[in-house]
């Protein structure tokens, strides 16, 4: 279901997010040019940016921080955010959901996404200082640590869904110096009456799990045939390594449970989405 969606629009995604990105940057650098390996999934991300968000409404920054300001050609780590804000049934609601989204983000619980952005830059700017050391160890040798040059990438959409609820999706794609970045999703359903975070224990019956996880099992199969990923035929037979995903968008037909990268299968299989219809599940919702 999200990659119908990210498929419509994904002219819209990447417009706003140059929009956004590279009109935030007041030195003007050029990140394509700077740019490391693992960071082609930026814009490959699940949800969208909706034309109904105009890039001015987007919260966000980016920003090049060089490890050795004093250094030419220094390894560097690059951040871009851009969430869309949320905006619940009042104010108190509101900043109840935010403060969930900031704690998620820097661990920092805070009602401002501005703030929260913010706390979650000079958490990572200050993790990447610590390095400092062993670039100049390393140049002492006259080597080039290009792993030193890192990046975080984070977007946030809001969409709503089944009953109302508030679906918000923050997709990362972070890479510190490996062999590939890593990039994964993490979901934050709200009520819009309260801002409460909603789980599936709120809209399924008690005892629910079995007979979702036999649900999320055979979607996995139709998921496997359609895309060709002979990996997961293994669940055909074997649920035990299979869980319930936390990350689930309830969407007005159906929930899509997506599994990141190595939760169920390799990296190169990457993030898995299972749509599940609440016809499906009629047995087991409230």
């Amino acid at each position: 279901m999200i990659n119908k969606r990210m498929m419509k629009k994904c002219g819209t995604i990447l417009l706003l997010l140059a929009a956004v990105l590279c009109s935030c940057n007041p030195k003007g650098a050029d990140n394509s040019k700077n740019a490391t390996p693992g960071n082609d999934n930026v814009t490959d991300a699940s949800g969208d940016i909706t034309a109904e968000t105009s890039p001015a409404e987007i919260i966000g920054f980016c920003d090049t921080i060089p490890i050795d300001s004093y250094a030419p050609n220094s390894p560097s780590m690059k951040i871009n955010v851009a969430l869309e804000p949320l905006t619940l049934d009042n104010s108190t609601a509101t900043a109840r959901a935010i403060s969930s989204i900031s704690y998620a983000m820097s661990g920092v619980e805070s009602d401002n996404l501005s703030d929260a952005i913010e706390i979650y830059r000079n958490k990572l700017v200050s993790r990447y200082e610590e390095l400092r050391s062993d670039y100049i160890n390393i140049r002492a040798n006259n080597e080039e640590p290009f792993w030193l040059n890192h990046h975080y990438n984070v977007k946030g959409v809001c969409e709503k869904g089944y009953r109302g609820y508030r679906n918000y999706i923050l997709e990362y794609d972070e890479y510190e110096g490996g062999a590939h970045g890593y990039y994964y999703t993490a979901v934050h359903t709200f009520d819009p009456t309260d801002g409460h975070e909603v789980t599936l224990d709120e809209i399924m019956k008690e005892g629910y799990e079995e007979q979702l996880l036999h649900a999320i099992a055979a979607g996995l199969i139709r998921y496997s045939k359609a895309n060709g990923i002979t990996e997961l035929d293994r669940l055909q037979s074997d649920t035990g390594e299979l869980f319930i995903s936390k990350n689930a968008v309830l969407n007005d037909s159906c929930i899509t449970f997506i599994y990141n990268p190595y939760e169920i299968a390799s990296y190169a299989t990457g993030r898995i989405e299972v749509d599940i219809t609440y016809e499906e599940l009629k047995h087991i919702l409230k």
